[in-house]
């Protein structure tokens, strides 16, 4: 490792370490601002998987220890979602491609959507955000209402994903479907490194068989 990379992570680290503080103090603008000026050094793809979801691992297990509370987590949480839904969202989008971001029925976290949303927009994607719960049908729908030319699907726990095989087959028809789960270490740059996939990404970012098509 380079003395450059490694003293890039370790000012990435230091932002992560200042804004867990700041979570953990309730502290809202040292979050925010945490976040707002590692994104304006280091973009938005070091923010989210290098300071925001290790974070929110950080305060799940803390909460779980019970030395955070519920209100830790829902306030970081809304933070974090005010702030990445701000990133690219000044780019043009005329004649951009769309990409319907969902949760599968019964899937109630709907943030890690909001962060793939941010990273598809620096991509020169128009993310279209359908939220938590979103039925079958209604995803299927949006693609085509939307003119969508990719799905992605995700949820917090990868068994709420593997138990959809049919439905993501039934709409990977019609367009490239993506499923991604942020319950494991699954670092979310592998999802846009790799080009487009018709097949869901298991935890760790490998491919798993469900019958959908391939392009």
């Amino acid at each position: 490792m380079s003395v450059q990379v490694a003293e890039r992570d370790a000012r990435v680290e230091a932002v992560g370490d200042a804004f867990f503080d700041a979570a953990s103090r309730l502290d809202s603008n040292g979050m925010r601002e945490a976040l707002v000026e590692c994104s304006a050094v280091h973009g938005v793809d070091v923010v989210v998987a290098d300071v925001i979801v290790p974070a929110l691992r950080r305060i799940g297990d803390l909460w779980e220890e019970g030395r955070l509370s519920v209100l830790h987590e829902h306030v970081a949480s809304q933070v974090i979602r005010s702030v990445v839904d701000d990133f690219g969202q000044s780019a043009d989008r005329e004649g951009r491609p769309a990409v319907v971001l969902a949760c599968p029925p019964g899937e109630l976290h709907e943030l890690p959507s909001h962060l793939f949303a941010a990273m598809l927009r620096v991509r020169g994607w128009v993310p279209i955000v359908l939220g938590a719960n979103t039925p079958w049908r209604a995803t299927v729908r949006s693609l085509s209402s939307f003119r969508a030319q990719a799905c992605l699907i995700s949820g917090i726990r990868a068994g709420s994903l593997a138990s959809r095989g049919a439905g993501l087959s039934r709409m990977a028809r019609s367009v490239c479907v993506l499923c991604v789960s942020l319950s494991s270490r699954l670092d979310p740059r592998i999802v846009f490194s790799r080009g487009s996939h018709s097949q869901p990404l298991r935890a760790r970012g490998r491919a798993a068989s469900s019958g959908a098509r391939r392009p």
